[in-house]
């Protein structure tokens, strides 16, 4: 994107941006600096395969950039509501926001105010407020709490009449969906790749089930329950009411990525034949019985 030569970033400041912000990830199964790359590298593939960099000005492909790198910074493994519950130091002071979120955000200014990580260097104050601000909006629009009411607005936006990607509402709306789509991508990847990002995420869920079951609390979600092994129907129903409806959006506005949402849709049927198989199984071995 040339975002090097536009910002006067030399190699080495990237390059310190780069292990800051790494370091500043966990070694959990899932929300980890992979994660934060594969999201980076979803995120440029939708603007490169729509044509929208040449409609995005360099300030918003910086943040798009800087929201996906830094967008899970610091993420423990844990969700929202168990750090709420638990009562953990980033629950408390995050009480009644998206704790995760908030906590990336913060993570990822202290990565940028390092002086030797600091990408924003040749960039005026007031221009970085703006920058600043898009980053913040991008990272806080991937908690999955405001996933289905930041949904409905993209689609009532888009119900009302054309797109005008030069209003900044629309163009907010579109940023927004491109990050909230490249965090979730996995399901529109090869179907082996998109299984293997679905067994380590239930690895993370099974992980925080663990430690809720410890504190002698009710496992917050079956998603939680190791003894509960129904990867495939769980994706259905994640496929069918998170991920289509989202792709299909994307697509309204950037009409070059209605390809994605056949990559979902056709992973789906996959997951549904998954579920088929299982349930012929389980009346064969009810019959033996």
């Amino acid at each position: 994107l040339d975002l090097l030569k536009e910002f006067n970033i030399n190699l080495g400041t990237l390059l310190s941006f780069l292990h800051q912000a790494s370091s500043e990830y966990h070694h959990v199964p899932y929300h980890n600096w992979i994660h934060a790359i594969d999201v980076l590298q979803y995120v440029c593939y939708q603007i490169k395969k729509s044509n929208f960099e040449s409609i995005l000005n360099s300030n918003e492909l910086l943040s798009l950039c800087v929201g996906a790198i830094c967008h899970d910074a610091g993420h423990e493994g844990l969700n929202n509501g168990f750090h709420q519950k638990a009562e953990t130091p980033l629950g408390i002071l995050y009480k009644d926001l998206s704790v995760c979120e908030m906590h990336h955000c913060a993570v990822a200014i202290s990565v940028i105010q390092n002086e030797e990580s600091n990408i924003f260097h040749a960039i005026s104050k007031d221009e970085q407020k703006k920058i600043w601000k898009l980053i913040f909006q991008l990272i806080l629009a991937t908690d999955m709490a405001h996933h289905f009411k930041l949904l409905k607005n993209a689609n009532d936006i888009m119900d009302q009449g054309p797109i005008n990607l030069s209003n900044t509402n629309h163009r907010l709306m579109a940023l927004t969906m491109i990050i909230k789509i490249a965090d979730i991508s996995n399901v529109s990847r090869p179907f082996e790749i998109a299984d293997k990002w679905c067994d380590v995420l239930c690895e993370e869920f099974w992980r925080q089930g663990d430690m809720e079951r410890e504190n002698g609390w009710e496992i917050s979600s079956p998603l939680n329950d190791r003894s509960v092994r129904e990867k495939a129907k769980g994706q259905v129903g994640f496929y069918q009411f998170v991920c289509l409806p989202l792709y299909n959006a994307i697509a309204r506005v950037l009409p070059e990525l209605q390809c994605n949402a056949e990559a979902v849709n056709n992973n789906l049927q996959i997951w549904k034949e998954k579920v088929a198989q299982l349930e012929e199984l389980k009346k064969a071995q009810d019959a033996q019985k």
